[in-house]
């Protein structure tokens, strides 16, 4: 089970997908709360009617799924956690929506109530909490597996298009038809970065510097600099092979051997090193566009 869980993920909350399924679990939840609720018990506890109560268990819903599926992630999980998103990250941002939905539903009872001494009790909570979990936790894991499933099969689908794609440059005669040294003033003064294009391999930015990892007679060279991947990038513009794959990992893809996927991203691999590159999800149509020409 501990294996399942840690699976990784793709993150994929963003602001049109949240509004979507918040309007949709919205509207589910209000007409469900209208064909289940008790009119008399409504009557005689609550001051609004059932389609009232049904409107604002709706509306509740839809706010909750915008507050921890929106705004929660954009102050309280970083870039770092994102990209290392697994299924149970994403089965407990799910619990988190389902206690947020209990509290505000609880209150908004509460404050609805005719007497709210009758809804105060542990026994009301567990009550509201038991019927809360039901509706929303076997949905979600069903969604979360057929998400994960799908995610999965779209990106093996890719590597191994990628994959057939470096075999056929592998097999070509020949890559480059010369020498490409780039010359790139560093952050220290007096400085100069210097390399050969054709041997580079990536390039990972690490805070103010960069690890620059080349292949030089079948060996692996890392050159260290003070400098932004930014500004290697926009000075290695000019070539459409040099892609940027993540936001601290810069690629020359020529020199990719093979790559790897799953649920969460693309993982690419160079000769004579185990070290992977990740491909972020904000750049998959870009690599993909660059692998495929």
């Amino acid at each position: 089970m501990s294996k399942l869980l840690a699976k990784p993920y793709p993150f994929l909350f963003f602001l049109k997908r949240n509004l979507t399924i918040a309007i949709l679990v919205g509207i589910f939840i209000g007409v469900l709360f209208f064909t289940l609720s008790d009119k008399e018990f409504t009557q005689q506890y609550l001051f609004l009617t059932i389609t009232q109560k049904s409107f604002f268990y709706g509306l509740i819903t839809f706010f909750s799924i915008i507050l921890i599926f929106d705004l929660f992630p954009r102050f309280f999980i970083s870039n770092t956690q994102k990209e290392n998103w697994t299924i149970s990250k994403q089965l407990g941002l799910i619990s988190l929506l389902l206690f947020t939905i209990v509290i505000f539903n609880y209150i908004f009872i509460i404050f609805i109530s005719k007497d709210a001494s009758i809804f105060l009790s542990i026994r009301f909570f567990f009550t509201l909490t038991f019927s809360v979990v039901v509706m929303g936790i076997i949905p979600s894991f069903i969604i979360v597996w057929i998400d994960y499933t799908i995610k999965l099969k779209e990106n093996l689908k890719q590597t191994k298009l990628h994959n057939q794609k470096l075999q056929e440059t592998l097999k070509s005669e020949k890559k480059y038809d010369q020498r490409e040294i780039i010359n790139i003033p560093s952050d220290n003064q007096n400085e100069i970065i210097n390399f050969d294009l054709r041997q580079l391999l990536f390039i990972k930015s690490d805070g103010n510097y960069i690890d620059i990892y080349l292949k030089e007679n079948e060996q692996i060279v890392k050159m260290l600099h003070r400098a932004s991947i930014q500004t290697i990038e926009n000075y290695l513009s000019e070539f459409s092979y040099i892609i940027r794959t993540h936001r601290s990992y810069l690629v020359n893809i020529q020199n990719i051997k093979y790559s790897k996927g799953n649920a969460r991203n693309y993982q690419l691999y160079f000769e004579q090193t185990e070290i992977s590159v990740p491909v972020s999800r904000s750049r998959f149509q870009k690599f993909n566009e660059a692998m495929n020409s």
